[in-house]
């Protein structure tokens, strides 16, 4: 990748590839707040909440073969879908990366191999890979041309995309690793792909809040986050990313800015420049939060503006140079790749090799939670004593997501569900009730979809120097716009206190 070069109020950014590289020093503290201290899971366990109704769903196939596992023993998986055949269920296990993805890339040249070959089927272009991207691949390895290039017990003839069809359908492209085929899982648990528009994270009803319509009551699970884009999940609000990515591209690419939001451009460009205050206790100016908070809220109250911002990023997302920049950020020591880096830290520290489906872990908890390099040991020293030793990697990880669990009770189950799929593979069969409606209720994703093991070493990274960016308080708040955001949308309830999550 190339290197980002920044303006002078930002701190350069030396992006290197995410592969083999040498030691680093350790990153600085993690800034964020640490973990609470772990509950226990209550046993017995709970009735799931109305989100996860039973499903009754066998996840096995017919033949009492494990589902979906495929041999890889000349020809490593990169990307399948492991519905089993007879098991009718509508978003199992689909991947997605996007149009700017990996998976969108093989779908191109899929078609292009179906024509050469003379085959009517084609495949939506969409970078979601289910049960269409499957059937293709299926008919293409028939194709004399593309059989002859495939190891005879290639998992491409079930339908996969292995090492040796993605060779044979794009030569002139590097076989993507385990970070860039975890993009298509992170993206299609916070189903934030680049061409997506924004999310407005204020009021999550349904119908959509309208304060005209005098609703009385906003529900929200994330209302911190103000606004979520792309697939890191990227907020105004938290880390305040996304602000980061928005002053970095005007700073290099204004034009993109006018470009992508119209009218709106100036307004976008002022949420970089929001008010500072005098902390009372450290005597020194900081980022006063509530400021992006009243003056997105004012944006969020008004349908119209708040479409044209929420489409304004998915124009944004056109833009390569917008997506290096998105990219790189994510990387940085002080973002999460600081978190993967503490947590491969924490792994070795007590001796633990972590391995690549420990780095998918890794991965998916860096995007969605704060990481304490302490709180982690705890945990880790916590399972070796109650283990006599420390178990498998798939089920450090499973008492880890029992650890270590989010301070926001309604996300709890979220991040149980998306914990399971890095290891459902191996402990299928001793998954309790609890964690398999959660797991189903979160897409029914797994870590061999995107072909990693733990038979194989987590791969070793680089990382992004500490990116450093406050806000110069050039544009603070006037006392009207502080009180023109409702108080209903600035204190919201819990969605599981909404109508529409009770039926």
């Amino acid at each position: 990748m190339n290197c980002l070069p920044l303006s002078v109020a930002l701190i350069a950014l030396a992006v290197a590839p995410w592969a083999l590289a040498d030691p680093l020093p350790d990153p600085p503290p993690n800034p964020l707040p640490a973990d609470p201290l772990p509950e226990p899971l209550p046993a017995p366990l709970p009735e799931a909440p109305p989100e996860l109704a039973e499903d009754t769903t066998e996840d096995t196939a017919e033949d009492g073969r494990e589902d979906g596992f495929l041999s890889e023993a000349d020809d490593p998986t990169l990307y399948a879908y492991l519905r089993p055949e007879g098991v009718e269920v509508i978003n199992y296990g689909v991947l997605l990366d996007g149009i700017y993805g990996e998976i969108f890339a093989v779908q191109t040249a899929l078609n292009a191999a179906l024509e050469t070959c003379e085959m009517e089927l084609r495949v939506e272009t969409d970078g979601a890979f289910g049960f269409g991207t499957r059937a293709a691949i299926r008919q293409l390895t028939s194709c004399d041309d593309i059989r002859a290039q495939l190891p005879r017990n290639s998992a491409a003839r079930d339908g996969a995309v292995t090492r040796a069809l993605w060779q044979a359908l794009l030569p002139e492209r590097p076989v993507p690793g385990p970070y860039q085929r975890m993009q298509a899982i992170l993206q299609a648990f916070e189903d934030t792909p680049f061409q997506a528009p924004a999310q407005w994270n204020f009021c999550q009803n349904a119908p959509v809040y309208d304060p005209q319509e005098d609703q009385l009551d906003c529900y929200s699970n994330d209302s911190s986050s103000y606004l979520t884009w792309g697939p890191h999940g990227a907020t105004a609000g938290w880390g305040q990313e996304l602000l980061i990515i928005l002053a970095q591209v005007d700073a290099q690419h204004s034009a993109l800015i006018d470009a992508a939001f119209g009218d709106e451009a100036a307004a976008v460009r002022r949420s970089t420049h929001l008010g500072r205050r005098l902390h009372p206790v450290l005597d020194r100016e900081v980022i006063d939060d509530s400021e992006v908070e009243r003056y997105l809220c004012s944006v969020f109250i008004d349908p119209a503006r708040r479409e044209i911002w929420a489409e304004g990023f998915a124009n944004l997302a056109a833009s390569a140079q917008v997506r290096e920049i998105y990219t790189a950020l994510f990387r940085a020591n002080n973002f999460d790749g600081g978190k993967i880096f503490t947590l491969l830290r924490a792994w070795r520290s007590v001796g633990l090799e972590p391995t690549e489906i420990d780095f998918g872990f890794f991965m998916d908890r860096a995007a969605h939670s704060s990481v304490r390099f302490s709180t982690y040991i705890a945990a880790l020293e916590r399972i070796r004593a109650r283990n006599g030793g420390f178990p498998s990697p798939a089920e450090i990880r499973r008492q880890i997501s029992r650890d270590i669990r989010p301070r926001n009770r309604e996300q709890r189950l979220q991040r149980l569900g998306r914990d399971v799929a890095f290891y459902y593979d191996a402990l299928q069969a001793e998954l309790n009730t609890y964690e398999r409606r959660a797991w189903r209720n979160r897409g029914r994703r797994r870590a061999a979809a995107i072909g990693l093991s733990d038979d194989r070493p987590a791969p070793e990274i680089a990382f992004v120097p500490n990116l450093i960016w406050t806000p110069d308080g050039s544009a603070p708040l006037t006392a009207e716009e502080r009180d023109i955001c409702p108080e209903v949308v600035l204190n919201p309830r819990p969605q599981s206190a909404s109508p529409e999550y009770r039926r």
